[in-house]
């Protein structure tokens, strides 16, 4: 039996056990409370009127989540896909996510770490350890703190100083490729009003996959992060809590592999090696790197945060000072070739984002009917960077030499200011009406100077051997557009019993638009080095969501549906299309896309030795109703595409995950727990245009743990198996021209997740 067919049928077994297995529920088990914070107001999940994902830190580790790629596993209607060794992360949510990988493109979905948002979708990967828990909130946000967003929001929560112990943890493990890892925490309670908590994370991997015979794999890790939190409570009404933290990422990265090209498109091919694990053909001979790659990304980030309580209404005042830098080379060969022998170009980017964000909310704190919050939030970040690309020219007077493409940006400036409300009334013991309001005002700048375009951001294109410059020597970069939207949302909940309510919200949503490098827009002057760039449209979403929560069973289960309708304009899609002869990132509008599914997630317990079943499913229908004007990447030169009535990327029509604990032994004074971990998603593409290369097949990921804890000592271990089957996963895809020189060259490129994993671990909490 193939592990594809061993996990086809695993599936459909365990969705089986979760539905027929509870019955056999024991009325002595209750499912614990989970409190959420997405209101912005504790609360208990199943009172939170609109659809989120909360997972406790715990059940995170214990599920193997220690990235965003993780979370595509058990959350519905979520997938992840990745870009490059800048480590940049595409969050999905019902179908809609961010591929646009350039500086000047805004988060669908933003990212929050401890309430403070991360601008750079870079550095989201740096703070799965010392988790509390994670939110993930689906639909439209902003009417409630933060940034606005169009699809939801990801917030993580870590773990606080607390003042009744000293204490903490330790964790150390190994595994296959070659990986170790430790992690621990450590909390100190100085006194009655001061503690602190420390919490540091390390992890060492080989790559998975093969870059070729001279260079280290490709998909490695070398990773360390240090956190530290101090807190000071001034009475019963005021606290301070500061938090400082640092992760870095070297190694070689997740770099774009080489594939075979599909039988829809014709390029040059070697033949294949093999992943340096397993038997997944992978490369293709042309595109080993014989430059060696590397990765030199980090995070410093700083964070101050004031709660007092007045009489009548709380205060939060955050302030957060962000840090990200990145060095990185792909040492790739983009598969082009000089008589017959694969030649070698690159990627190369220094950026440095400094950025500052704001927030000041107010929220009311009595018990009447009548509740309120309103805020203001701000945010503005700094961009320098140098991007060069160096392919070689594989045909012409200059062939064998690398045409360098060198984009510098200086003092691109990103800002965002808004004014937000929310207000709730019950109108009975029964019914609650909801409304919120956002005001938001954008602009980016991206720094060009058209009266001295070397004083800015600029480009320049020529030979990198001889210093030859094509036109102009700088091209000044010349963009500052600027927007402002009003979004809101309005809903009523429905208390039917004290364990369940219905609840039905409409909601409009406002992602800001940006600028494509490299373009010649109205008002370009060429011959005197000065590029208007072009500017595309901010993308809007409205959205109907209809939903049901409650607790089952006497509380021996969960169950939440949620039913939903989005109708976004001018949705902001990425492709890599030739400017000025040079194969650039840019972004382009969809004219509109239509999305409508369902999500249900269930959690159950059974029998009286620990059995219990976690169940998610999602289902989606999501195209481009109008989308005629995508850009053609094969042919190029201006040609497009009409994508209308295909679907949209990343958004499998189906999606399923379950969860399974058989029973808990009884075992060497603690308890021992297996678990079975199965995730389905049926095919989807991770770009729009559809290409074979960009159809991901319909996959099943199946894990094994085996965790047991001891009663009394604070040990614990684990044994586990991830992917089980092997299963071949891409993240990212593309087929395109490589090159500037007009040859027939096309070079089609994966990105993948993890093949099969397996490792033990050892712990102990004191």
């Amino acid at each position: 039996m193939t592990s594809r067919n061993y996990n086809r049928k695993i599936l459909p077994a365990a969705v089986t056990l979760a539905l027929v297995v509870p019955f056999q529920a024991s009325a002595q088990q209750t499912i614990e409370e989970i409190i959420v914070t997405a209101t912005r107001r504790e609360e208990s999940l199943l009172d939170a009127p609109l659809s989120v994902t909360a997972i406790s830190g715990d059940e995170l580790q214990r599920q193997g989540v220690f990235d965003t790629l993780g979370l595509g596993a058990v959350v519905p209607n979520l997938t992840i896909g990745t870009e490059g060794a800048r480590d940049a992360t595409y969050i999905a949510i019902r179908g809609v996510s961010q591929n646009e990988r350039r500086n000047t493109d805004d988060a669908t979905t933003p990212f929050f770490i401890d309430g403070a948002t991360v601008p750079r979708m870079s550095g989201v990967a740096a703070y799965f350890y010392d988790v509390e828990r994670i939110e993930v909130l689906r639909g439209p946000q902003g009417t409630l703190y933060g940034r606005n967003s169009t699809t939801g929001v990801v917030n993580l929560i870590t773990r606080k100083p607390n003042f009744d112990d000293y204490g903490g943890d330790i964790e150390v493990g190994v595994g296959n490729f070659s990986s170790s890892h430790a992690t621990g925490a450590f909390n100190a309670p100085f006194s009655d009003n001061f503690a602190g908590r420390f919490a540091f994370t390390y992890a060492r991997r080989d790559g998975y996959f093969e870059n070729g015979p001279l260079v280290d794999n490709n998909n490695d890790a070398d990773d360390l992060g240090v956190r530290g939190h101090l807190l000071w409570n001034f009475g019963d009404a005021t606290s301070i809590l500061l938090t400082a933290d640092h992760y870095s990422k070297e190694g070689v990265g997740n770099n774009s592999l080489g594939v075979p090209c599909p039988p829809d498109v014709t390029c040059e091919i070697g033949l294949s090696i093999r992943s340096s694990e397993g038997d997944i053909p992978l490369i293709p001979q042309a595109f080993r790197g014989s430059a060696q790659g590397f990765r030199d990304n980090s995070d410093t980030n700083f964070k101050f945060e004031l709660n007092h309580s007045f009489e009548s209404f709380d205060l939060t005042a955050l302030i957060s000072s962000r840090e990200h830098e990145r060095d990185y080379n792909t040492g790739a060969s983009f598969g082009e070739f000089i008589n017959g022998v694969p030649a070698d170009g690159g990627v190369r980017e220094t950026t440095k984002s400094e950025s500052l964000s704001a927030e000041l909310r107010f929220t009311s704190n009595t018990d009447g009917r009548f509740q309120w919050i309103a805020g203001w939030y701000a945010l503005d970040e700094e961009i320098n960077g140098d991007f060069r690309f160096q392919p070689i020219y594989t045909a012409g007077p200059f062939i064998g030499r690398h045409l360098n493409v060198n984009f510098v940006d200086r003092d691109l400036t990103i800002e965002s200011q808004a004014v937000f409300g929310n207000i709730s009334y019950d109108l009975s013991d029964v019914v609650t009406f909801r409304m919120g309001l956002r005001y938001t005002d954008d602009e980016k700048n991206k720094g060009g100077i058209a009266s001295n375009p070397g004083a800015g951001s600029y480009f320049r294109v020529g030979i990198a051997e001889t210093g030859l410059i094509f036109g102009p020597p700088f091209r000044a970069q010349v963009a500052n557009p600027a927007w402002n939207e009003t979004t809101y949302d309005v809903g009523l909940d429905f208390a039917v019993s004290d364990s369940s309510m219905f609840y039905a919200k409409y909601s409009t949503g406002y992602k800001a638009g940006g600028f494509n490098r490299g373009s010649a827009g109205p008002g370009s002057n060429p011959r005197a080095g000065v590029f208007m760039l072009d500017i595309y449209d901010p993308e809007t979403v409205s959205a109907l969501e209809f939903g049901y929560k409650g607790s089952v069973l006497d509380g021996r289960g969960t169950l939440g549906i949620a039913a939903f309708y989005n109708d976004y304009a001018s949705k902001v899609e990425s492709v890599v299309r030739v400017i000025n002869g040079i194969p650039t990132n840019t972004a382009v509008n969809a004219t509109n896309v239509d999305i409508m599914g369902v999500e249900v997630e269930s959690s159950l317990l059974y029998g009286d030795s620990g059995g219990r079943i976690d169940f998610s499913l999602g289902l989606l229908d999501a195209e481009y109703s109008s989308f005629p004007n995508l850009p053609d990447p094969i042919l190029g030169g201006g040609a497009v595409i009409d994508v209308s009535g295909e679907t949209v990327l990343n958004a499998p029509e189906r999606s399923a995950s379950v969860s399974w604990i058989p029973v808990v032994w009884s075992a060497m004074n603690g308890e021992l727990t297996p678990r079975l971990q199965v995730a389905y998603k049926s095919e989807y593409k991770t770009r729009p245009h559809g290409l074979l290369v960009d159809i991901q097949d319909d996959y099943t990921i199946t894990n094994l743990s085996l965790y047991w804890e001891s009663m009394n000592s604070g040990w614990y271990g684990e044994v586990y198996v991830r992917n089980l089957g092997d299963e071949i996963v891409q993240s990212a895809s593309g087929c395109g021209r490589p090159a500037a020189t007009g040859g027939p060259a096309i070079a089609c490129t994966k990105m993948f997740q993890a093949p099969r994993t397996a490792g033990v671990l050892a712990g102990y909490r004191f």
